[in-house]
């Protein structure tokens, strides 16, 4: 519950705010992509000018959420994106906590001396802003953004279209309510947005049930010839060549929820994608339990993110990133079942 002398300070401040921008992290998600289509919808409910901006584009499967007619990437619209944000007078950072997030966005955004609000529901905050709503136990920022609505504004003015955008981050940060999801209060706010009227089932099937016959033979074909298994770390890893991404035509969110597969092999605690770009590779971390997966992220690959979640990257080849997790993840498994005792 955010306290009243900061509720008024904010509401003062969107209040006397006209030209408002809202920005991603770069490849956004599900969470991304919800948060700043319900946050952005609602600011548009109070008769303000919004504009939600991503570093680059989002994903093929998320084009029907509510409110994604006022995101415009970046990578293809910069002139007329950077006087947006030159021209911006209030700034909400979402589903990021440190600039660096933004790609090449982030210069452009510091040169504005304008108010900045970052919601947000990643460890370990960064950012520069002028106000910090951040909370680790929540699953999403879209629940952050239900609850920064609901404790500045009330919940009337949430409506059927932006209920679903934040219903889409909480599903989708979520594996569908499957894990980092075991706090009741979360289930009270999807209840509020059932009443709202989102159509729960519609959402799902959209979520993950539209994708092209060559998403689903790039995954079959990651199973079963690009999986390594390390059993002696209850660990696996996938790869993601760029030439296996010409081959299966791949499109901007055909690897979501790639990463979760390898945690239906029983005594798998420990599941890593590694996603070959032009000049680096992504890294995706997946772990069960209290495994701090985004320590080892954080260690070696200059990411982080939640216990059981996190991402980084690295400027090496595929096959030298395999060769780094295969030399250190055992001795992080061990170091981490010795704290354990």
């Amino acid at each position: 519950m955010i306290n009243k002398e900061v509720i008024d300070k904010v509401k003062k401040v969107v209040e006397d705010s006209n030209k408002i921008v809202l920005i991603t992290h770069m490849s956004p998600d599900g969470d991304a992509i919800g948060s700043s289509c319900a946050l952005g919808l609602f600011l548009k409910k109070l008769g303000k000018t919004v504009n939600i901006i991503t570093p680059d584009d989002h994903p093929e499967y998320l084009s029907w959420v509510p409110g994604i007619d006022l995101v415009s990437s970046y990578s293809s619209k910069r002139l007329r994106l950077n006087e947006l944000i030159k021209a911006a007078d209030l700034i909400f950072f979402l589903d990021h906590n440190v600039e660096l997030r933004q790609g090449f966005l982030e210069p452009i955004v510091k040169k504005n001396s304008c108010t900045k609000i970052m919601i947000d529901h990643h460890p370990f905050p960064k950012a520069n802003v002028d106000f910090c709503f951040s909370r680790t136990d929540v699953t999403s920022t879209c629940e952050m953004v239900y609850n920064f609505i609901k404790d500045i504004y009330g919940t009337n003015d949430i409506s059927s279209d932006i209920a679903t955008s934040i219903y889409v981050g909480i599903n989708t940060d979520t594996g569908g309510l499957n894990y980092n999801s075991s706090n009741p209060e979360t289930y009270v706010v999807v209840a509020d947005l059932l009443s709202k009227g989102i159509n729960k089932m519609d959402i799902h099937e959209r979520l993950y049930n539209t994708f092209s016959e060559n998403r689903l033979r790039l995954v079959g074909y990651c199973l079963h010839e690009e999986m390594i298994v390390l059993n002696e770390c209850s660990s696996a890893i996938i790869c993601l060549s760029k030439s296996i991404q010409d081959k299966y035509n791949f499109q901007n969110g055909d690897s979501e929820g790639l990463v979760n597969i390898p945690h239906q092999i029983k005594g798998i605690d420990i599941s890593i994608l590694i996603t070959e770009k032009e000049d680096r590779v992504k890294l995706s971390f997946r772990s069960k339990g209290s495994i701090p997966i985004n320590k080892f992220a954080e260690r070696f690959f200059d990411g982080g993110g939640h216990t059981n979640a996190a991402g980084g990257m690295k400027k090496t080849s595929l096959e030298d990133t395999v060769e780094i997790i295969k030399k250190n993840l055992p001795d992080f498994m061990n170091e981490y079942k010795m704290n354990e005792k």
